[in-house]
């Protein structure tokens, strides 16, 4: 059990990136163009400011408050957006053919960036949250916008997605984003621990609320795990993705609109299930 992130999570990551960039440097992986050269420098100069910007708001400010400083979005974007974007030009050969052992070693450049991209948008939403910095902006939205497989990840597993959403739902008056962040955040979680199977997303009208379901032949929560897997940074297993925030920020966004959340594993499924009122 624990109450901090795992800082790993967050720094070999760029322990890894700055590795790969220096390999692709001296050449181990064939020859380099000038023009790739300076990109893959300046992708490695962003992968240690941002290792050093991290280590400095964890020894200073602590990661769960970055929320504080309205300043660090801006500061994580400049070094973030050339670990994805840089090398996804790279990838598209704009300064340059690469070799397939290059090309490798850059998308894992790429998808590490991408990584690092989704724990501090995560990171900086679970310290608006706990600070009550996070601005609501209840609408009147039909359910089925705030299902949106497109925002979920992509799992290579033999896993079947499935979404069931009746075509006769009443609107409901909610901050779509943090809804969609809630539901996604629970997909998730079943992406992460299902390795055949499926995941099944479900809505449905039960007397005066809308209750969503995510049902997944996941792994399942053992009954150690189930009192600590709405505690901030908790992982039960800690080689998962994520730094074990999706389902306290799901808990977050669903309290915020008077909701709950439940998750459960019975029959050998986990059964998510959130309780949204109607209004």
């Amino acid at each position: 059990m624990t109450d901090h992130p795992n800082y790993d999570k967050l720094l070999m990551p760029l322990q890894d990136v700055t590795a790969s960039v220096e390999t692709l440097l001296e050449g181990a992986f064939g020859r380099l163009m000038g023009d790739q050269r300076e990109v893959l420098k300046r992708i490695h100069a962003s992968a240690w400011a941002l290792h050093t910007l991290i280590l400095e708001v964890v020894t200073n400010l602590g990661i769960e408050n970055i929320a504080k400083r309205p300043y660090l979005p801006q500061k994580f974007d400049n070094y973030l957006v050339p670990l994805h974007h840089d090398a996804d030009n790279l990838l598209k050969g704009l300064d340059g053919p690469l070799t397939d052992e290059q090309h490798v070693a850059v998308d894992f450049i790429r998808m590490t960036g991408h990584l690092l991209r989704r724990y501090i948008d995560n990171l900086w939403l679970y310290s608006q949250l706990l600070h009550d910095l996070y601005h609501l902006d209840k609408q009147l939205t039909p359910l089925d916008r705030l299902i949106d497989p497109m925002q979920w990840s992509v799992t290579t597993n033999p896993v079947e997605l499935e979404v069931f959403v009746p075509e006769k739902v009443p609107s409901v008056r909610v901050d779509v984003k943090l809804m969609q962040v809630a539901i996604t955040q629970l997909v998730e979680n079943a992406i992460n621990n299902t390795q055949e199977g499926y995941i099944r997303v479900q809505a449905d009208i039960e007397a005066d609320a809308v209750v969503f379901r995510v049902v997944d032949t996941g792994c399942g929560i053992s009954p150690s795990e189930q009192p600590h897997i709405f505690m901030p940074f908790f992982q039960g297993q800690s080689d998962k993705l994520g730094l074990g925030l999706g389902l306290p920020i799901a808990q977050k966004c669903l309290m915020l609109h008077s909701g709950t959340v439940q998750i459960k594993s019975e029959d050998q499924l986990t059964i998510a299930t959130t309780r949204l009122p109607i209004k």
